[in-house]
């Protein structure tokens, strides 16, 4: 029915009302129609419509546009305005401002009715649709509140599409999992010629407001962010306030890109629209869709776990893959161990310049499944899955389409080219390659990490790294075969305290190069790490467990069974490939590390080894590490002479329980040096830190060293290089380097250096006690003079201290002589093997007491298994010089009663006989009448010795009745004159 204007409402029909529940007011009707060229407009008020009336028309669908309304709301470009004289004609700009013409128009007499007619020829013709807001008399305002949408009228759309679902099928439904499925809701979609057409089923009447948010390029990260965080979409259909589904960019309805078919059926609870790929790109191929329906209800309910995907079908070209794993052998399988998941496989080999790859899967191989590629071994590079694993450059990613492509950046997110591959016709199993054209012609090595369907991962944590293909023309001829058979006991790096039963570690330095030798109890896997403390100082470098080691490097076996050298934290940071060979039974393993990786200055490689995450040595990390040393850095043998060190320690002086009886115990350790025939100097603790004067010593011998001073650790370094790099036997009794000078026991494991360079470890002791020394029954080379379980010396009322081998499986302590508490035999004094040997007396008593030291110091020093020289008493021609102390030279009776006279002869014969001579200490008298020296007589006697070759020496003062006369305070030189 054509619009007649004549105040009246007669030709107006129901479907031509123009409000919807939320903007109708009571007392109030809007019409609208588009006839021809002309949008016609009628208002039935409560009141009547007179002067300031105005009705607001936004003519481009665009709220952001035009003249705002109380500077917010409709975004006109037109107003129709009643003036003073009651007559509405067309206007820009703010109500009544800009006049544009008169009008077509009729009011009822009552002027509560009013028709109008908004000729395009004065809004513009492409105007397609009107919204209109009115203000009645500036008092009622339709609808109530500006913000809502106008009162539109529109182009009545013609479309291919009835907006009814009853063609589409259940395979195009896009919301086709369940946490993508909103019940009551029911999203379709297909590729048709060059559209994208999609259809809605909804619970609700879709109207003004409704929002299709489309990603066309999969990638989040670009395009419009929904709520800030969500969708990245490029376009978005949006349905204005006319009612009207257009195309546009940026935000819900912000920039118009162009008009849609599209079909809202009767009723609102379906519709059916079209995007053609002119408007979105010619190279876009799928649509990532998120819907907002009427701002209210969203599809699917979270956003941020992406939306529904629509694609354009693609035919995969003809590759040289089937997707089948027919032709895939065992020994390319990739996972192994810990690296398995049950119901997959995978599978690599490198072949005409690509890395090519398969899988086999548990379930079907779909959209979102991704390889991640790490292709430089350091995953501190590349991007960080989850934020802190893989460290891919490179990743292959099956996209919505089911196409696989390579990719940089997140998963699917920078594209950098086609590659080949094949799915398997049931989806079970694929295989694609990676050509090096496309990820860089030095990559030699691929460790790869998968994830399929954003589900299942591969291995199951990625935190341990990925699965290595390494190209085999890219590993060197090795300089190893694996096998430890030419490393000697000599190259061995343990010590008592650090050997673990069933591994056995070797090292050694030459040609530039620190290298390695590791046998283990089980076979050498992935995230076996081998932690190099390379400065010598642990509070620098990786703190492995985050208190020990102070590693600056480390090598560690990676998921594809190769070592390489890395620094920070295990297979962190790659520093390079090193030379290795792991044993044909994978039980041992060889390996260098050049300078020319880890600095020309480094001297020593302290090592600690962790195998397969489970095996650790040694057993305690904050235990000494295993060193080994560039011979260049190490001080040579100045003098080869066999000489021997006894040290006086003042620390233990001081805090033993008589600094005399600290003298006169070293006393007795260079008096049994003296009988052992061995040159000696006395040193102090000074001179222990100096290596370099250290090493000129064949042993050393402690007669207590059980307090230290504050730069125990230098001593204890300098100790350890001694036994261990040159051989050098230590002698000690009692607690060894176990308190300081304060008397303090030292911090942690106060016998750690006990523990180290003898191979002891204290058990126990007891105190009051009678302590019977006795020879061992199979005998010893020291006490060889005693018997088999002969008896050495009883102590009563005694305190006595129990050492056994810290190591039971070093085998490198024996006994030399047994102590017998109570029944109980323990061991009294202890040999043991380090570096060379070691003789350790369980007191100080019992160093100092017996002859047992002398006899120590010789076989310490014997070459083993060499020939053994002694002196004995002799009546042959050669005589040994010998000591005589004189003790009755001050005796007046004797020396009177011709105990000389008796002498002389003697002498005389010997020394014709076998020339010879001694030395004599003489008394003089200091006590008359009974001792008193007559010179007159005494000296003949003397002159005569002398005359004979003999030498005389004071007895008085080397040998008191009381030492403690020869103290420089009491022994004065008025006293001696």
């Amino acid at each position: 029915m054509t619009i007649v204007l004549d105040g009246a409402l007669l030709d107006w029909t129901a479907d031509d009302r123009l409000e919807t529940a939320a903007t109708t007011i009571a007392g109030y009707a809007l019409y609208g129609r588009l006839e021809g060229d002309v949008f016609y407009f009628a208002l039935s008020s409560a009141q009547a419509i007179n002067a300031n009336s105005t009705l607001w028309l936004n003519t481009d669908a665009n709220i952001n546009t035009g003249y705002k309304v109380w500077g917010f709301a409709s975004g006109a470009e037109f107003n129709v305005n009643f003036g003073a004289n009651g007559v509405p004609r067309l206007y820009t700009g703010a109500d009544g401002q800009t006049l544009v013409g008169d009008l077509s128009y009729s009011l009822s007499a009552d002027r509560k009715v009013l028709e109008i007619a908004l000729p395009k020829s004065l809004l513009g013709a492409s105007v397609s649709s009107v919204g209109i807001m009115a203000d009645i008399n500036n008092a009622v305002f339709l609808p109530s509140d500006y913000t809502q949408v106008a009162y539109t009228i529109t182009t009545p759309a013609t479309s291919v599409y009835d907006g009814l679902l009853t063609e589409w099928t259940v395979d195009q439904r896009l919301d086709n999992t369940p946490d993508k499925v909103v019940a009551g809701y029911e999203l379709y979609g297909k590729v048709a010629g060059d559209s994208f057409v999609f259809g809605l089923k909804s619970a609700v009447p879709i109207g003004p407001n409704t929002t299709f948010w489309l990603d066309t390029d999969n990638n989040t990260g670009t395009g419009y962010k929904i709520w800030g965080f969500a969708g990245g979409a490029e376009f978005n259909v949006n349905i204005g306030a006319d009612g009207v589904a257009r195309l546009y960019t940026g935000a819900d309805g912000q920039t118009l890109v162009g008009t849609l078919e599209y079909k809202i059926a009767a009723g609102g609870l379906s519709m059916e629209f079209a995007v053609p790929k002119a408007l979105l790109g010619p190279t876009v191929t799928s649509v990532v869709v998120l819907a907002d329906i009427n701002n209210s209800v969203f599809l699917p309910p979270s956003y941020a776990g992406g939306g529904y995907v629509l694609t354009t079908p693609v035919v995969v070209p003809p590759g040289p893959y089937d997707g089948l794993l027919t032709e895939w052998t065992a020994a390319q399988r990739l996972d192994s161990g810990a690296g398995v998941v049950a119901g997959y496989e995978l599978y690599g080999t490198v072949s005409e310049d690509k890395f090519v790859f398969a899988l086999k899967s548990a379930v079907a191989i779909g959209q979102n499944t991704t390889f991640w590629l790490n292709t430089d071994a350091n995953v501190a590079t590349g991007h960080q899955i989850f934020g802190f694993a893989g460290g891919a450059e490179f990743n292959v990613n099956i996209g919505a389409d089911g196409v696989a492509r390579l990719y940089s950046g997140a998963d699917g997110q920078t594209l950098v080219g086609q590659i080949d591959h094949k799915i398997a016709p049931d989806g079970m199993s694929m295989e694609f390659a990676v050509p090096r054209s496309l990820i860089g012609a030095s990559v030699t090595a691929i460790t790869l990490l998968a994830d399929v369907n954003n589900t299942v991962f591969l291995p199951t944590t990625y935190a341990n790294g990925g699965f290595t293909l390494v190209d085999p023309a890219s590993i060197p001829v090795s300089q190893f075969d694996g096998v430890l058979t030419e490393w000697t006991a000599n190259q061995r790096l343990e010590t008592p305290v650090t050997t673990v039963d069933g591994y056995e570690f070797y090292g050694q330095y030459n040609d530039g190069q620190f290298t390695f030798g590791f046998k283990s109890a089980v076979a050498i896997g992935p995230n076996t790490t081998f932690w190099l403390n390379t400065d010598g100082n642990t509070a620098t470098g990786t703190q492995v467990f985050g208190y020990a080691g102070g590693a600056e490097f480390n090598v560690n076996i990676g998921s594809d069974g190769v070592a390489r050298l890395y620094s920070g934290t295990a297979g962190q940071t790659l520093v390079g490939a090193i030379d290795y060979q792991i044993g044909p039974d994978g039980k041992t393993i060889e390996f260098a590390v050049p300078k020319t990786m880890i600095g020309a200055a480094v001297t020593s490689v302290s090592i600690l080894a962790d195998v397969n995450d489970s095996v650790f040595l040694p057993s305690n990390y904050l235990s000494p590490a295993y060193t080994v040393y560039d011979p260049a850095s190490l001080p040579p043998v100045t003098d080869t002479g066999n000489k021997i060190a006894i040290v006086f320690s003042q620390s233990t002086a001081n805090n033993y329980f008589s600094q005399m009886a600290y003298s006169q115990l070293v006393m007795a350790a260079q008096s049994q040096a003296m009988a052992a025939g061995i040159p000696f100097d006395l040193i102090s603790e000074a001179d222990l830190a100096d290596l370099s004067k250290m090493v000129n010593y064949d042993a050393i011998v402690f007669p207590s060293f059980r307090n230290v001073p504050d730069n125990y650790a230098a001593i204890y370094d300098v100790l350890t290089k001694l036994v261990y790099q040159y051989d050098v036997s230590l002698i000690a009794a009692g607690d060894f380097m176990t308190n300081d000078a304060a008397n303090a026991s030292l911090p942690n494991n106060a016998y750690e250096r006990m523990q180290t360079l003898f191979g002891l470890n204290r058990t126990g002791g007891e105190s009051g006690v009678t302590v019977n020394i006795e020879a061992t029954p199979a005998g010893h080379a020291i006490t060889e003079g005693y018997g088999a379980n002969g008896a050495i010396h009883t102590y009563t009322g005694a305190a006595t201290s129990y050492f056994s081998a810290v190591n039971p499986n070093a085998g490198s302590v024996s006994v030399i002589a047994e102590q017998v508490v109570n029944g109980t035999t323990h061991g009294a004094v202890l040999g043991t093997v380090t570096g060379g040997r070691n003789v350790h007396f369980a007191t100080d008593a019992l160093i100092g007491d017996l002859n047992l030291l002398g006899q120590a110091i010789d076989w310490v020093n014997e070459e083993t298994g060499g020939p053994s020289v002694s002196l004995n008493m002799t009546r042959n021609t050669s005589l040994f010089a010998s000591r005589n102390d004189m003790d009755q030279s001050q005796e007046t009776y004797d020396v009177d009663g011709g105990i000389y006279d008796a002498m002389l002869p003697f002498l005389q014969q010997w020394k014709t006989d076998y020339n010879f001579v001694g030395s004599y200490y003489v008394n003089v008298g200091f006590n008359p009448p009974d001792q008193e020296t007559n010179w007159l007589i005494s000296k003949p006697y003397y002159d005569a010795m002398r005359a004979m070759g003999n030498e005389i020496g004071s007895h008085s003062y080397t040998h008191p009745e009381d030492t403690n006369f020869l103290l420089p305070n009491v022994l004065t030189q008025a006293l001696l004159d």
